[in-house]
């Protein structure tokens, strides 16, 4: 009787541990959390390019053109 007690015991902890143990997710903030990340990775790019091409324009305006050649 003493040992069914005590695996009673023993089990009703075990148990109770294994549910203090679960991990909780917020789900709504993670999911904010990576919209955000996302939109801002894309605009990024969307910048990126625009700066490049600014670039290649400016490059552009301070090359020697070569069609102005007087014949």
């Amino acid at each position: 009787m003493k040992n069914v007690k005590l695996l009673a015991l023993f089990i009703a902890l075990l148990f109770s541990t294994s549910i203090m143990a679960q991990v909780k997710i917020d789900l709504k903030k993670k999911l904010n959390r990576e919209t955000h990340q996302r939109a801002n990775e894309k605009t990024d790019k969307v910048i990126d390019k625009s700066f490049d091409k600014l670039e290649e324009g400016v490059g552009g305006l301070f090359k020697k053109n070569k069609n102005n050649k007087t014949d």
